[in-house]
């Protein structure tokens, strides 16, 4: 099964690369939640290219669009953590003087 989602998230986000987007006009039920497992699998399995994000949404009245934009998402924050972290020795020297 994890072969195999992967395989699709694989092929997906090819798809996406190339043209964009990918659109699934009116699938059934089962293919529309097999469709939304493969988009968070590649999110999930840091498939999508470095710099960019998946996005899906409602194509018509049944449609599923799959697209590829730039950037983090939106409600991404940012790292509470800094970068880099001092070295605990130069951080007790410093507060001992």
């Amino acid at each position: 099964m994890a072969r195999a989602r992967r395989a699709k998230a694989t092929e997906l986000i090819e798809r996406l690369v190339a043209d964009g987007r990918v659109v699934i006009s009116e699938p059934g039920d089962d293919e529309a939640a097999e469709w939304r497992r493969v988009v968070d699998y590649a999110k999930r399995h840091g498939l999508e290219p470095q710099g960019k994000r998946t996005e899906k949404a409602r194509f018509g009245k049944r449609g599923l669009e799959t697209i590829l934009v730039e950037g983090p998402h939106p409600n991404t924050r940012a790292s509470p953590c800094p970068a880099s972290l001092p070295t605990p020795g130069s951080v007790t020297s410093a507060s001992v003087s």
